[in-house]
């Protein structure tokens, strides 16, 4: 599991709502939100491995017009499990 978030370029607020659609079709995204002030989005993506995750950065997201940066985060140990 991989949390990551993702800003747009600042003119690009709007015009790559498609393109992140597109994103949540995608069926390694389990969660994906539009956030206020910044980052723009939240994904949560399940993947097997660091190379899935790899793989799925560099051909899913990064190819989606005006991303400015992601920002990963990869879970050390789970201190106290959710619901």
């Amino acid at each position: 599991m991989v949390s990551s978030s993702a800003r747009n370029q600042a003119r690009a607020r709007t015009t790559g709502r498609p393109a992140i659609c597109t994103l949540a079709q995608a069926e390694e995204v389990l969660e994906l939100r539009r956030l206020f002030g910044s980052p723009d989005y939240f994904v949560r993506v399940a993947v097997t491995d660091l190379p899935a995750y790899e793989a799925f950065l560099s051909r899913r997201v990064m190819t989606i017009p005006r991303i400015k940066n992601v920002t990963s985060h990869f879970t050390m140990k789970t201190v106290k499990p959710g619901p």
